[in-house]
C-alpha cells in the first residue's frame, strides 16, 4: 500500500471523525521524526485503528476513485503512457502499454512505468526523470497551509489535503534560488568573498547567463578537480516538451565529437532539477568580444570561420542542424579558438522535431 493510498484512508478517517486534527498535526511532525508513514506511525500508536483502516480501505476500494481501483489505474496509464510517448521513444511502449491495461483488466495493479521497467526495456530512475517523479518530496497544501514529505510524488495524481477539500502541491526547494538572490552580478560574488553555494556537489562561482530554458553557472567539480559550466532546467518551465527538449539537447551534444563543439561531461537529476555539465571556456562569447574589441579583423574572421564551418559540416554529417549560429552561441578561449555551443534548438533530420 503507497503513500498516496494512507492519504486516502486517513483523509475519510478524518472526515468520519476518527481522529482530531490536532491529533493527525502532532502524528504528521512525530511520523517524519521517525521517518515512517503517517498511517503507520498512527497504527502503532493506536493499534485499534488498523483495523478501522482496513475497513475504510475495504469500503473505499469499490469505488472508482480509489487509488488502486482498476479504473484509476487504467487511466493512470494512461495518462503515464501519453507523457511518455511525448517525451520519448520507447521501444514497444504502445505494446507494452496494452498489454499492461490488459492486466489491469484482469484485476493486477499494473502501473505502467513500473511494468515498464521490469522489462528492463529502461531503468526506473531514468522513467522517473522523464515523468518527472520526486522522492521524498514535500507535498502542502496551497489553503491550509499543511505540509508532509511522501516518499514517491507523481505529479499526474491527485494528493487529498486531510483538512479540506484541496489537493496537495509539490514544495519545491529551490537550491540555487538564495544564491541568485544574493548574488545578482559575478562581480559581487567575487569583491564579497561570500561562502559560495552548492548545488549538488558543485560548487557554484557564478551565474554565466540565462535562457528561457534554464540558468547556465560556472562551478566547480570536485569530481574532475577543474570548473566546468552548469546548465540547469528552469523547473518553471518543465513540462513533457520542454523536459524532452532538454533531453534531446543532450542527446545531440553527446553525440558530436568536434574540437570546436562544447563537449558534454556529466548529466543528471538532483532534487528534482534536471542539469548537464559541460566544459568551461573562460574567454566568454563572441559578442562579448566584439564588443570589448570592435570590429573582427579580416585575419580573424577567416581563421574563425573556417574552424567555425568545420564544426556546423561535422553535425551536418550527424544529420544535425543547430539552427541558432549567432555571436552570442559561439565562445572563444583565452587562444582564442571558437566553439559552438546551445544545441537547444537543433533539428535532427529525419526526426519530427
Amino acid at each position: 500500500m503507497n503513500q498516496w493510498t494512507h492519504l486516502f484512508i486517513l483523509k475519510i478517517a478524518y472526515q468520519k471523525g476518527v481522529f482530531q486534527k490536532n491529533t493527525l498535526l502532532e502524528a504528521i511532525k512525530a511520523s517524519e521524526k521517525e521517518k515512517v508513514t503517517l498511517l503507520n506511525y498512527l497504527i502503532k500508536r493506536f493499534p485499534s485503528f488498523k483495523e478501522v483502516s482496513q475497513a475504510i480501505q475495504e469500503e473505499a476500494s469499490k469505488h472508482p476513485s480509489w487509488p488502486s481501483h482498476p479504473q484509476q489505474i487504467l487511466k493512470e496509464n494512461q495518462r503515464i503512457y501519453l507523457d511518455l510517448k511525448e517525451i520519448k521513444s520507447i521501444p514497444n511502449l504502445e505494446k507494452e502499454f496494452h498489454t499492461a491495461q490488459k492486466l489491469v483488466a484482469l484485476g493486477k495493479a499494473v502501473w505502467l512505468h513500473h511494468f515498464i521497467a521490469e522489462k528492463q526495456v529502461i531503468s526506473l530512475p531514468e522513467l522517473e526523470i522523464m515523468l518527472s517523479i520526486e522522492r521524498e518530496g514535500k507535498i502542502y497544501c496551497p489553503q491550509c497551509g499543511y505540509s508532509l514529505t511522501i516518499l514517491e510524488y507523481c505529479p499526474w495524481r491527485l494528493y487529498p489535503c486531510l483538512f479540506c477539500s484541496h489537493s496537495l502541491e509539490i514544495k519545491k526547494e529551490n537550491p540555487l534560488e538564495k544564491y541568485e538572490t544574493r548574488y545578482s552580478s559575478p562581480t559581487e560574488v567575487s569583491s564579497k568573498g561570500e561562502k559560495k553555494q552548492n548545488f549538488h556537489r558543485f560548487q557554484i562561482q557564478k551565474v554565466l547567463g540565462r535562457g528561457g530554458m534554464g540558468t547556465v553557472y560556472l562551478v566547480y567539480d570536485p569530481e574532475i578537480q577543474k570548473d566546468v559550466a552548469l546548465k540547469v532546467l528552469n523547473p518553471s518551465v518543465l513540462n513533457p516538451r520542454t523536459h524532452k527538449r532538454f533531453l534531446r539537447e543532450i542527446e545531440i551534444v553527446q553525440s558530436l565529437n568536434h574540437p570546436h563543439i562544447i563537449s558534454l561531461l556529466d548529466v543528471g537529476q538532483w532534487k528534482g532539477y534536471l542539469f548537464y555539465t559541460m566544459e568551461y571556456v573562460p574567454g566568454g562569447d563572441l559578442r562579448k568580444w566584439i564588443k570589448e574589441n570592435g570590429p573582427v579583423t579580416e585575419a580573424n574572421a577567416l581563421r574563425w570561420g573556417i574552424q567555425i564551418s568545420q564544426a556546423i559540416g561535422h553535425a551536418h554529417d550527424k544529420g544535425i542542424i543547430h539552427r541558432d549560429i549567432k555571436p552570442e552561441n559561439i565562445l572563444l578561449d583565452s587562444f582564442q579558438k571558437p566553439y559552438i555551443m546551445d544545441f537547444g534548438l537543433a533539428k535532427v533530420l529525419n526526426s519530427s522535431e
